[in-house]
């Protein structure tokens, strides 16, 4: 995953023009900006109350306007507070009295220097510069204006302070090697100024917005002056910027992360405050700004946020201690989920994305593409359909995002084997910025395939037997086969893959064989083998929801299975049915006069070629109920005659009509098979089993 925002260098057209801050200038600019504050004041808008100290007052209180205070805030400790309605916030506790607080380094830290020129070490700064806690918070008003909230508290009060808030567009560390970065200073980072003294009286507050070309009003011209506010005690309705100091003992919040010791525990005209657990006047200052009234073009993202404090009251006086800290204003978030491991097929993989606007501030023109597992392929990317936006900026498009608000999308593709990474790119715009942030989703494609192949042996029981295969490379998870005829099979050669200790699966490449039997009804029979297994990862223990199915069929013939024996023939029932016999040849052999076989007083030479001596005179009913001896003619004749009674009934005999004349004439023609052979044959087929 990855966050990063690209800045616009272009100053910010709309803001106040320059002017120098002297006497009654001051008065001059305040008029000028009573034109364009907004209604509701920072101090009276009930987001959040400035009223010098960061106790959440009861409702109802005349004196404050209800709404958020630091005690509702996260206190840094682990305990998030969240009953507060902050967009974004950041408390930091810094070092108080000790060698080891970072402090800033260096004539050239100074407010109106880039970042890159100041330098930090490890050192003790005045008690009265010493910070002990510094907070921000960012809020959208429900005009949408961006009002942020900034604060410290000192451990000591003794004297006047210069404090300064900065708001930075780009990300800035105190860096191991003493400098400061890795971001350096972009046009329109926020910068507020003020002095108070020790009785809580607050002298000056301004808001200054960096350039860094020169052009500013400062001394060097790289920081600009935006606006001067005045403290929130007086301010009138509509003032977009003001601070407050405490002016007597105020209580600290009760979390872990804010205790508080002050090195002198009494207020300026020397009443005393507890020794712990209270600000003394001139300890505790906060303030509030509208940054809307003062950038109605846009500003950029913020990123992080610092507090500092200054050797005198001057805009360019050298810096003294800080408070350092990430203050993300702008975040979207962007959430890709896919299967990890899927089978190939026709629109095998569906990602899911969510976006989520975690930032303080709405979105605009918000959208979400993916790159098709080709990042270095634009042509390919994906424009996701976004579910959820809004239009937050008035142009009449659904294509923004509220603070917290999320947005969803589906994609649905067909993958080949192998492995694909896809990257999913979310962005949104506030003013000048782009907020971008990715996430991706890694999806392995299998082959899930499984093979049957089957044969079998004609019978009149039909066995069978065959191969069960893994062809792909996952794995098969309780696989089995059925027959058609048979039912249920058993494999032999499954093992155990998904480690249940049960023998029922098939690795990537394995084999199982089977077999068994069954009676068919009709001839030819086919029957068929069906084999299926659960489609899993290699290892055997991710379930890739599909499962490979395969069949293979054999078709064998079922051999004849009736015959009657010439004793059947030769009298009782088989005696009478005789003449029933229909040879579908008969028609033409009598008209040519021929006798016909199926009477019992034909001559067995006057149908069948003679063989000689044997048959002669011998009628077929004659030829039957010999008993053949062991004249091997005689035995070949009374088959012969059986055999062709049998196949002309339509019973199911071994041999056709023309089969029975084409063995015979064999075994009559001098070569290698016999009367004997014919006998033989021929008696088998008659023995099957009589249909009568």
């Amino acid at each position: 995953m990855s966050k990063c925002s690209e800045r616009a260098s272009s100053p910010n057209t709309s803001l106040l023009s320059r002017s120098t801050i002297a006497g009654g200038v001051v008065l001059l600019l305040l008029g000028l900006l009573a034109g364009i504050m907004s209604a509701s004041a920072v101090h009276t808008d009930g987001l959040f109350e400035l009223e010098a100290n960061a106790i959440d007052d009861p409702d109802g209180d005349p004196d404050v306007f209800d709404g958020d205070d630091w005690e509702n805030l996260d206190d840094g400790a682990g305990d998030p507070n969240t009953d507060d309605s902050a967009q974004a916030s950041i408390f930091i506790t810094d070092p108080v009295n000790t060698q080891s607080d970072d402090i800033f380094l260096g004539g050239n830290s100074k407010d109106d220097q880039d970042v890159n020129q100041w330098a930090h070490t490890d050192q003790k700064p005045q008690a009265k510069n010493d910070i002990m806690h510094a907070y921000a918070a960012a809020y959208e008003d429900v005009g949408g204006d961006l009002i942020l909230y900034f604060g410290l508290d000192r451990y000591a009060n003794n004297g006047a302070a210069q404090v300064g808030f900065w708001f930075f567009q780009n990300e800035v560390v105190a860096q191991p090697d003493g400098t400061f970065g890795p971001g350096v200073h972009d046009v329109n980072d926020i910068l507020i100024q003020s002095e108070f003294t020790n009785g809580g009286a607050i002298d000056r507050i301004q808001a200054f917005r960096w350039l860094g070309d020169g052009t500013g009003d400062t001394a060097d011209g790289d920081i600009d002056l935006v606006a001067t506010g005045i403290d929130c005690d007086v301010a009138v309705a509509g003032d977009d910027l003001c601070g407050n100091v405490n002016t007597g003992c105020e209580t600290v919040p009760a979390g872990d992360g804010w205790t508080f010791t002050p090195k002198f525990a009494k207020n300026a005209d020397n009443s005393p405050c507890a020794a712990a657990g209270e600000f003394p006047s001139g300890s505790f200052f906060e303030g509030g700004i509208n940054l809307s009234a003062f950038f109605p073009g846009g500003l950029g993202c913020l990123s992080s946020f610092m507090a500092e404090t200054r050797s005198s009251p001057a805009e360019d006086s050298t810096l003294s201690d800080f408070a350092l800290g990430s203050f993300d204003l702008c975040d979207i978030t962007v959430t890709k989920i896919a299967p990890a491991n899927v089978c190939e097929g026709d629109d095998n993989v569906t990602y899911d994305y969510g976006l989520e606007n975690t930032g303080a501030v709405s979105l605009t023109d918000v959208t979400a593409v993916d790159d098709n597992a080709t990042p270095l392929n634009a042509a390919d990317d994906v424009a996701l359909a976004l579910v959820g936006l809004t239009d937050e900026d008035g142009d009449g498009f659904d294509d923004d995002l509220a603070v917290g608000a999320t947005a969803t999308a589906s994609l649905t593709v067909t993958l080949g084997v192998g492995t694909y990474t896809n990257i999913v790119t979310a962005t949104g715009n506030f003013g000048t910025d782009t907020v971008t942030h990715t996430d991706d989703a890694t999806v392995n494609v299998y082959t899930c395939s499984i093979d049957v192949t089957k044969a079998c042996v004609d019978g009149i029981t039909i066995t069978f037997s065959g191969t069960v295969t893994n062809t792909g490379v996952a794995a098969l998870i309780d696989v089995t086969a059925s027959d058609d005829h048979a039912g249920p099979l058993t494999l032999v050669g499954l093992t155990d893959v998904d480690g249940d200790t049960i023998a029922d699966d098939l690795a990537p490449g394995a084999a199982a064989s089977y077999s068994g039997s069954y009676v068919p009804t009709t001839s030819p029979s086919t029957n068929t083998v069906t084999a299926s297994g659960d489609a899993f990862a290699p290892g055997g223990q991710t379930d890739l929801g599909f499962s490979p199915e395969d069949s293979a069929s054999a078709t064998c013939e079922v051999p004849p299975s009736e015959g009657c024996t010439p004793g059947f023939w030769q009298g009782g029932l088989g005696v009478t049915l005789w003449n029933t016999v229909d040879d579908p040849d008969w028609d033409a052999v009598i008209n040519n006069g021929t006798t016909n076989p199926f009477l019992t007083t034909t001559l067995f030479e006057s149908f069948f070629p003679d063989p000689g001596n044997a048959t002669n005179g011998l009628t077929m009913l004659d030829i039957v109920g010999t008993g053949g001896g062991s004249n091997p003619v005689r035995k070949a004749a009374r088959d012969l005659v059986a055999g062709y009674l049998n196949a002309s009934t339509g019973m199911d005999y071994p041999f056709t009509l023309p089969e029975l004349i084409a063995k015979w004439n064999d075994a009559i023609a001098p070569g290698g098979y016999s009367f004997q052979d014919f006998h033989l044959e021929v008696a088998a087929a008659n023995e099957l089993g009589c249909p009568f």
